[in-house]
């Protein structure tokens, strides 16, 4: 599989929509951290499962992606485009069913499902426990989130992860 656009997506996500929220860190070098994580995802000798990376997805994503893309909101009012991507993909990952294990399986099931057939934003303004409620208000994101799941339904996550990049970055 052709990696370059998840390594681009992956460095711009970084710099562009989560660095900007991290700040300074007393006796950190952010800058060395950030390449040294790019490293590792870049080294194709690291393997780990997508599979199970996505257990448990509904503890972790309110944990690290979405208090990002609300930071940016609530900052600046800008929006997170790759990491909306990103939620866009986990959601689509979800409608599929397959061996998901989590918690919420069933309704983060039954909500992604709905998402993709019908209604992107049943996702997000009913799954009240994993978004924020300045995501789930925000109409921006909305429509952002919207836009990323279409992509992905028609164009796949290669094509809409370089639709993504190519249109805001």
């Amino acid at each position: 599989m052709n990696a370059a656009p998840f390594d681009l997506a992956i460095e711009t996500m970084m710099l562009k929509e989560a660095l900007p929220c991290v700040g300074e860190v007393a006796g950190m070098d952010i800058m060395g951290f950030l390449n040294n994580t790019l490293l590792r995802f870049k080294n194709r000798a690291i393997k780990d499962q997508t599979a199970r990376l996505a257990n448990f997805t509904s503890e972790r994503t309110p944990k690290f992606i979405l208090p990002t893309i609300a930071d940016n909101i609530i900052r600046d009012g800008k929006m997170s485009p790759l990491l909306t991507l990103g939620t866009a993909g986990w959601c689509y990952y979800l409608s599929k069913n397959e061996d998901v294990v989590d918690k919420m399986a069933s309704e983060l099931v039954e909500k992604a499902q709905k998402a993709v057939a019908e209604d992107s934003s049943v996702f997000v303004k009913e799954l009240e426990t994993i978004f924020p409620e300045v995501l789930r208000q925000n109409e921006s994101f909305l429509v952002l989130f919207d836009k990323a799941l279409s992509t992905i339904k028609t164009q796949g996550p290669s094509a809409a992860i370089m639709s993504f990049l190519k249109e805001f970055y």
